[in-house]
This record gives C-alpha cells, structure tokens and sequence, in this order.
C-alpha cells in the first residue's frame, strides 16, 4: 500500500488489531532482507540516495515527481494564499428539548474519507449578509430547518488556514475560513421537518452533550475538546462542551 493508504488503513484498523502501536515502514524490509540494494555511503552523505532509488528502481518516477516539483508548486501557491481574506463560516450548536445536541454526517464526495464524518451543522456566509441572516439561510437549505431560537453566540472567533487543494474548491479566492459558532434551542415544531440535502449531508442524528466528542470525526474531537488543528478541519469554540453540559441543567 503506498504511503498516506497505509496509514489510513492503520487509522481505521487500529482498534481492531488490539496492538498498542502500528507503524508503516515502507520497504524497509527489502534492505534488511537483501532484496534491494542500499545507494552508495557517499550519495546518501550528499543527499542523492533518491537518485540511486530513481535509477535502480524507474517506477518511482511519479512518485519523485510528486514528492519534488508538486510539492514545490504547493508552497508556492500555499503562499499566494496567505494574500488572500479569510472566508466567514457559521456553525450551529443546536440542543433539543431533552438537551440533546444535533450533529450531521458529511457525504462521501464531501468529506472524502474512511470514515463516518459527523460534525456540527455549518455554511459560509454570502455577501451582504449578516451573521444570523446566514446561518439561518444556510441551515434551511442544508437541513431544510426553518427555525431555532439563538441564545447566544460564541465569544472568539477562530480562523484557520486551507491546505491548498481544498482552497481550490473556492477557487483560490479565501486562504481559509473564520467560524463563528451560534449555541441554540430547537422549536419542536420545527424538528420533523429536519431533512438533509444529500450534498453536504445525508443523514443527522442527536447526541448526549457528553457524547459530542466521540460522535464527531476524530479529526474534529480535539477541536471540540481545545482548539487543536488538523488539515480540513472546522474548528469550534472552546467553550463548546460547558455550554453543552450546562444546557442539561437549564
């Protein structure tokens, strides 16, 4: 399996092989066994083993291809972006009557992943827009939800930064997004006509507060729990999970 497959597999086997630790090592077997030849002292002291690899070994050719002048073209971008404003993003933090807290699961073609992605509902904001004017709009047309009764809103704001590939989806115009996130009660009318779109999300559920952080992708727990960072993540606000905990006794 090449690299970023293996660890993906590692990532969602990992549990099920009950060992403590799992490392892939690429073909580092071939050069204990003997199979492969180790490149000259001299090239890996100059730093020009990958040339011998290259040469002994033509099918990697892509592979130095991407891990060279891809990888070159993706800072270079990656630093055009810093240019560029920051997209505003809303999430919603919504507790029905029992307290319990509604969480989304990303479509396949959306998250692009192993894994089940469940997340707090989200969307951008148009220009012109206010904040609650936005998120409103957005979760009629991602959850066909009509209305919620906003308590408050979260005092930071957090702002992080794309990879490069997914700022193309936006066409290079943001370097990444700064969230706001809104806590809210759901009105129990309105709770029937929940209704995923099936392109950003085709299925939701609600969750016990202290449930939240393992409902949600791995990806996003430490964002939940203390505003930690990973590549295409959406990040909420640190107070998330007290508030939560203290819808339960309100």
């Amino acid at each position: 399996v090449a690299g970023g497959g293996q660890e993906k597999w590692i990532w969602a086997n990992l549990k099920k092989l009950e060992i403590p630790l799992c490392l892939g090592v690429g073909g580092t077997f071939d050069y204990i066994a003997g199979k492969k030849a180790l490149a000259p002292r001299i090239l890996r002291e100059i730093g020009l083993e990958w040339a011998f690899r290259l040469i002994t070994q033509p099918y990697r050719l892509k592979r130095v291809f991407t891990a060279v002048p891809v990888y070159i073209s993706y800072v270079y971008r990656s630093k055009l972006l810093q240019a560029r404003p920051y997209r505003q993003s809303l999430a919603l933090c919504l507790k029905n009557s029992q307290g319990d807290v509604l969480v989304c699961r990303r479509t396949k073609a959306r998250s692009n992943d192993v894994l089940e992605h469940w997340q707090l509902p989200h969307g951008g904001m148009e220009a012109g827009e206010g904040k609650e004017q936005a998120l409103r709009r957005e979760m009629r047309e991602e959850l066909n939800l009509p209305d919620f009764d906003i308590e408050k809103w979260a005092d930071d704001i957090h702002r992080y930064d794309w990879p490069v590939p997914f700022a193309r989806f936006y066409k290079n115009r943001f370097r990444g997004q700064m969230l706001s996130v809104a806590y809210a009660t759901a009105r129990p009318e309105a709770l029937t006509k929940i209704r995923p779109d099936q392109f950003e999300h085709d299925a939701f559920k609600w969750v016990k507060p202290q449930d939240l952080l393992t409902a949600v992708h791995p990806v996003q727990r430490a964002f939940h729990a203390n505003r930690a960072g990973f590549r295409f993540g959406f990040l909420w606000s640190k107070n998330v999970i007290p508030f939560l905990l203290s819808c339960m006794h309100t």
